[in-house]
């Protein structure tokens, strides 16, 4: 399965660098969780972190859900 994410890496230094995925909880949240994790995905990529945040599946550039399940 493919989903929309966002991938930001830390503008100064070669790495390796530390890692950190931001995991939202219930509810209809994009990537951005109100624009709080894009500030938290700043300020730890200008610390020296790599950020990974996502789209829920059914939300934001995720907005299509295909379920081949059969019932």
């Amino acid at each position: 399965m493919k989903t929309n994410a966002q991938l930001t890496y830390p503008t100064v230094g070669k790495g390796p660098f530390p890692g950190v995925l931001l995991i939202h909880g219930a509810g209809p949240i994009d990537m951005n969780y109100g624009g709080i994790f894009w500030q938290i995905d700043k300020y730890l990529s200008e610390r020296g972190f790599v950020v990974l945040r996502y789209d829920k599946r059914g939300i934001g550039g995720n907005g299509t859900i295909i379920n081949n399940s059969v019932c």
